[in-house]
């Protein structure tokens, strides 16, 4: 998505006197030729206990994470599926007025009623695009469409991605998280896939060692 739609956004944001995008927008997706999205699964089950033990470690995150937890992350995570089309299209659509619209095509769509996550084929086949579904993918845990935090967290499942298998340890010690939930009222996330547990260490609660 080019920053020429984003000045378009605004610009359709102020001329309808939008401030909240939720309360004030709908949005319609218009796909092709979608399939199972289980090399996604595969691609983001094994960072998933990281994204929720750094977002619950750091401060800044502190807001965003209390607000999964009252959304109840850990079951929409379970219950999230993963769809790989060939073409998709957003349809802004402003509520008082439906005929206001902005039509654009876009690569990435989390569809929150319905669960399912959205990506174009174009970004499964080629690993140099697995930043761009990180970010799309950062946008569920972050509420009130938080670009900072949005960012923070994308550039973080990117790091982890790309981290040594041997070297997760120091790595959260760099990037500030625990590598232990010593809330037991957190219910760890996860989302299904085909593939072994990660070969990386295993987060912990207490001494006890779970599985994905």
């Amino acid at each position: 998505m080019g920053r020429s739609f984003f000045f378009l956004v605004l610009t359709f944001f102020n001329i309808c006197d939008i401030k909240s995008l939720s309360s004030s927008i709908t949005i319609e997706h218009i796909i092709e030729n979608p399939s199972n999205g289980i090399s996604i699964q595969n691609l983001l089950s094994p960072l998933i206990p990281y994204i929720q033990l750094y977002m619950k470690s750091r401060p800044e995150f502190f807001h965003a994470y209390q607000w999964t937890k009252s959304i109840n992350m850990s079951s929409i995570l379970l219950n999230l599926q993963f769809n790989i089309v060939d073409y998709l299209q957003l349809i802004y659509r402003y509520k008082s007025d439906l005929s206001i619209c902005i039509i654009e095509e876009d690569k990435c769509y989390y569809d929150k009623n319905q669960m399912i996550f959205y990506i174009h084929r174009d970004w499964i086949e080629q690993s140099k695009y697995y930043r761009n579904i990180f970010h799309s993918f950062a946008r569920i845990f972050i509420p009130d469409y938080n670009n900072e935090l949005i960012r923070l967290l994308a550039n973080f499942i990117n790091l982890l991605y790309n981290e040594e298998e041997n070297n997760l340890e120091i790595f959260a010690k760099y990037q500030h998280f625990d590598l232990e939930f010593k809330d037991l009222d957190d219910i760890p996330w996860q989302i299904s896939s085909t593939i072994n547990p990660m070969k990386y260490i295993q987060p912990k609660i207490g001494t006890k060692k779970y599985l994905i």
